[in-house]
């Protein structure tokens, strides 16, 4: 009887596994490795976790939203004149 399952596996041990199961654990491995590559960079963390989750952390504040719709606003003006 094996102590553990990995005792179950020898080194040239050949194992059924579909496609997209293949697919998946190969993009989470080379999620990791960027990440890792990422933190050996000295890359801020927050660009890590933008990039591995897809969304951006920066909240924009009320000023910044009124100026950018200040700026749209002249940016209008000026092709109506």
């Amino acid at each position: 009887m094996a102590s553990s399952i990995v005792d179950l596996f020898k080194a040239e041990t050949e194992i059924e596994i579909k496609a997209s199961e293949l697919f998946a654990l190969m993009r989470e491995a080379t999620k990791a490795e960027m990440m890792m590559n990422a933190v050996k960079c000295e890359v801020p963390y927050r660009y890590i976790r933008e990039t591995i989750t897809g969304d951006s952390e920066r909240q924009q504040s009320q000023e910044e939203k009124d100026l950018r719709e200040r700026i749209d606003q002249m940016k209008e003006e000026r092709k109506q004149a």
